[in-house]
């Protein structure tokens, strides 16, 4: 068995890295540095683009907010305005009676 996995040793070939040259290695920057600098352009506008958008949408969040503040705030004001209204009814009728019963006639 040890002679099987010696000779599959010895078939399989090692893979090196690559060796470049000091040439080889200058132009591959070169081309990077290009590529990268053609590339931040458009990465530059993404960014402005993608900002404008978490702008908007933040905004869109304040104002759907302040929306429903104000519509809870006109609901408490109605709410109250109703049971004030509620009572004033109630005790309406109580100040009636009490009016009616001390009326004098005069003649």
């Amino acid at each position: 068995m040890s002679n099987e996995t010696n000779t599959l040793e010895k078939e399989t070939p090692v893979t090196n890295e690559p060796h470049y040259t000091e040439a080889e290695m200058k132009q591959m920057r070169t081309e990077m540095s290009k590529f990268y600098s053609e590339e931040i352009k458009f990465l530059k506008k993404q960014e402005e683009y993608e900002r404008l958008l978490a702008d908007i949408e933040e905004h869109k969040t304040r104002k759907f907010t302040m929306m429903q503040r104000a519509a809870q705030m006109f609901a408490a004001a109605e709410a109250a305005q109703a049971e004030y209204d509620q009572q004033e009814k109630e005790t309406e009728p109580e100040t009636n009676s009490v009016t009616k019963e001390r009326k004098l006639k005069t003649t």
